[in-house]
């Protein structure tokens, strides 16, 4: 994991070092969203109790979920990666950024939905859990992900209302998560 983060890291300041700087940033809670700071403690909890269910379960799942896990955790850390190397503006709270004339981003995979880095999230969750094969781990994961489809939902009513651009933008790119579907 140390060496994909490493990898990450470097890629993203070669293509994207506004993200790396604004990812570094502490969060200022005061300046959050009331739904945000909500979504980000679940997410953080969830992410723990994928862990800790899954010390107290053992392995429970059988074998054929590793390769499908780490399938999964790899395709969504490259995706999530690649959200953030094309939006300088990916950061880990949800506003809108004056400060950085926030601009909407419609290239890469923000052509083809309008939160791809959710859709990473979302498969990096799921193949954590099925790697470490605990099927309470895994409705922790399903948990979180219900809860990245809310996120989005809020996230998206507030950029239409206050970013300009991005209610035409969603005329153009219409599904939010999955092509073809949602």
């Amino acid at each position: 994991m140390f060496a994909s983060s490493s990898t990450a890291f470097f890629y993203l300041i070669k293509k994207n070092p506004a993200v790396i700087e604004a990812r570094l940033r502490p969060m200022k809670i005061k300046e959050m969203q009331s739904w945000d700071v909500i979504f980000l403690a679940i997410f953080f909890i969830s992410y723990v109790m994928i862990f800790w269910l899954a010390s107290k379960e053992g392995v429970t799942i059988s074998s054929w979920s590793l390769p499908f896990g780490a399938a999964s955790l790899i395709v969504g850390f490259c995706i999530s990666v690649e959200a953030m190397a094309v939006n300088k503006f990916f950061e880990k709270t949800v506003r809108i950024q004056n400060d950085r004339k926030h601009e909407v981003i419609d290239t890469g995979l923000y052509a083809i939905v309008r939160h791809p880095g959710y859709v990473g999230f979302a498969l990096v969750f799921t193949g954590t859990a099925l790697i470490v094969g605990s099927w309470h781990a895994l409705f922790a994961s399903c948990f979180t992900i219900f809860a990245l489809f809310a996120r989005t939902e809020a996230e998206d009513r507030m950029l239409k209302k206050h970013l300009q651009g991005y209610a035409n933008y969603t005329t153009r790119v219409t599904k939010k998560l999955i092509p073809g579907v949602w």
